[in-house]
């Protein structure tokens, strides 16, 4: 899901892709790395239809949704990285296997001001959270609003939104203006 050409919610991966259709997905992934020489991690995107894929796009770098993905293979993306630009690894020539459905929640700041101090930012320690932020922090408005990303998983995909229903009820966040209520109306 989106807001403003901002991605909100992610899933991983994506369930409508059956194991024949992820490994021709790779296998032109590695064929298009291949071609142009590239050495390091980043997201190739493709829109699917009618069981094709067409290019999208191709991110030279991380992207803020790694999350999921890491919460599905088992990988640290970010190590990973780290360890390929210092020239200690290489890269898995492997599809990585998915365990079960990881979905992503951004909290944002819906409209900053000046003064925008967390008052109150408690989260379920059953979830993930990825945050530079803790209570009594003063939010800049110049920069990016994302505040945290929550991440849960679990076998299927329904009880990976049951946990996600669960997890964002026992969030607390007060003292800016976010977008916890909207990520509730989702679920």
């Amino acid at each position: 899901m989106q807001s403003r050409r901002q991605k909100v919610i992610e899933e991983s991966p994506a369930s409508f892709i059956k194991h024949a259709q992820r490994r021709e997905l790779a296998q032109m992934v590695h064929q298009l790395l291949d071609v142009c020489g590239y050495q390091g991690l980043g997201t190739i995107e493709f829109l699917f239809s009618q069981d094709r894929f067409y290019f999208l796009e191709m991110n030279t770098r991380l992207q803020v949704e790694h999350g999921v993905t890491e919460t599905t293979t088992g990988l640290d993306i970010v190590l990973l990285q780290l360890e390929l630009a210092s020239s200690e690894a290489k890269l898995p020539d492997y599809i990585p296997v998915n365990a079960g459905i990881a979905i992503e929640c951004r909290l944002t700041l819906t409209a900053p001001t000046k003064i925008n101090q967390l008052t109150q930012f408690d989260f379920p320690n059953t979830i993930r959270v990825d945050t530079g932020y803790q209570q009594g922090d003063q939010i800049p408005p110049y920069y990016d609003a994302l505040l945290a990303k929550l991440i849960v998983s679990a076998q299927t995909r329904t009880q990976a939104i049951a946990k996600m229903k669960q997890s964002l009820e026992n969030v607390k966040v007060n003292g800016v203006q976010n977008n916890l209520a909207q990520l509730k109306k989702n679920y």
